[in-house]
């Protein structure tokens, strides 16, 4: 049986940014979108006024439990975003413990700008109308976070960049790196719906000479899944100039021609430690260690400089315990998969050509479907190419003869004349 989407409707929440660089409707940030009990929030930002090139953060949701509601939008209009940098995105997170929206938004290598709704706002939203008094106004830290010392506050909040919220159980995680391109580290913290604060967990991936650049955190089956392509340093006039700023223009000298390699990490303890590939220990971030761009079975697939964006991609986990990056080499779309036993493998997408730095695509493992969804932007043109795949078959537990491995011979013969 052969499964198709189909196109239900088309909302169009506002005009879009009057930015050279893209700055709404990215597929790295996470989220642009979200759908939590039977309600969609998203979050773009819109337009001071006709004229004025300042923007606004602006977040939407309709319910969508029968049918597909009416968006309902409010803006935030005590903070105005001017950067014309296709990295200081926006992303937005759902607890479902207590019920509030976090959001993160304006970051490339700049002090944290956090705003989270009152409790209840997601799990009861029927009880509370939509406006802009349900949220905090925009903090520079993270609430309850307390810590003093190396990672004290002025330090931990001072240079965010690709702030992302996942959904784990009850609770919520938030990553963001620290340091420029080429030269940074990824940290995690963990907000408690119980407590209503976030703590620091720790530096979980760190970059030597490079940065590490996460495809996006997936949470399934008790499991954070974390996947990413490294960046090479290469040393700049004024790199040790805390004054300057080259670092955060759209592409700065330290650009995705440096990008090498697919790594894998995962914790089945909510980021307290994390695995290689094979299930083996690489670091205990309760005790202060951190994942190496060396670390044993990090690099599940080489892949040279100059092959492509690599960085930012897509990632999703499936039900089945799967996991899928998508990614480019050479103008190709890759798919790169990890099935349930832990074997890699990577295949070519058909249809559609990225070009070296395109626009990125997405990953979505769709839930009681045995099927991943693969949207293909155009890089030579406007199309939109979405690529479906089945998943593979799993043995049944008790059916050994599927598991076993047999010894063959092989019989050739060479024939003349040939």
């Amino acid at each position: 049986m052969v499964s198709q989407l189909k196109l239900l409707s088309q909302s169009e929440l506002a005009l879009d940014a009057r930015r050279e660089h893209r700055i709404n409707a990215n597929s790295f940030q996470q989220d642009a979108l979200t759908t939590f009990n039977g309600w969609q929030y998203t979050c773009f930002y819109r337009h001071k006024d006709a004229t004025s090139n300042a923007l606004f953060v602006s977040l939407a949701r309709r319910a969508i439990k029968d049918t597909l509601g009416d968006w309902e939008t409010l803006t935030f209009e005590d903070y105005e975003q001017t950067a014309d940098d296709g990295h200081n995105t926006i992303s937005i997170g759902v607890c479902e413990g207590d019920g509030t929206i976090h959001v993160a938004f304006d970051h490339h290598c700049d002090p944290l700008h956090f705003r989270m709704s009152v409790p209840g706002v997601a799990t009861s939203p029927e009880t509370h109308k939509w406006g802009a008094s349900l949220f905090s106004p925009t903090h520079n830290q993270l609430p309850g976070y307390t810590r003093t010392g190396q990672l004290a506050i002025e330090k931990i909040f001072l240079e965010t960049t690709y702030p992302r919220f996942i959904r784990v159980d009850n609770d919520l995680l938030l990553s963001y790196r620290i340091g420029i391109a080429g030269a940074g580290s990824d940290h995690l913290f963990k907000y408690s719906s119980k407590d209503r604060s976030y703590s620091y967990i720790g530096q979980f991936l760190t970059g030597v000479k490079n940065n590490p650049y996460i495809n996006g955190i997936s949470y399934a089956n008790g499991r954070v899944h974390v996947s990413g392509t490294y960046r090479g340093f290469v040393w700049y006039e004024g790199v040790d100039d805390p004054e300057a700023r080259l670092h955060t223009v759209q592409a700065g000298p330290n650009g995705p021609e440096n990008n090498y390699s697919l790594f894998y990490v995962s914790s089945d303890d909510l980021g307290k430690t994390f695995n290689n590939s094979r299930g083996e220990r690489l670091a205990n971030l309760e005790v202060g260690e951190t994942v190496f761009p060396d670390a044993d079975g990090l690099i599940v697939f080489d892949i040279p400089q100059n092959s492509g964006i690599l960085n930012q991609e897509a990632q999703a986990a499936d039900e089945d315990g799967g996991f899928h990056a998508l990614n480019r080499e050479n103008e190709v779309w890759m798919h790169y998969y990890r099935s349930p036993e832990g074997q890699w493998s990577r295949h070519a997408l058909p249809d559609a050509l990225p070009t070296r730095t395109g626009a990125r695509g997405d990953v979505i493992a769709l839930p009681g479907k045995r099927t991943v969804v693969f949207a293909l932007p155009g890089n030579r043109d406007n199309k939109l190419t979405v690529v479906g795949a089945r998943l593979p078959e799993t043995a049944a537990a008790d059916d050994a003869t599927e598991k076993q491995r047999k010894v063959v011979v092989l019989d050739f013969a060479l024939e003349d004349g040939l």
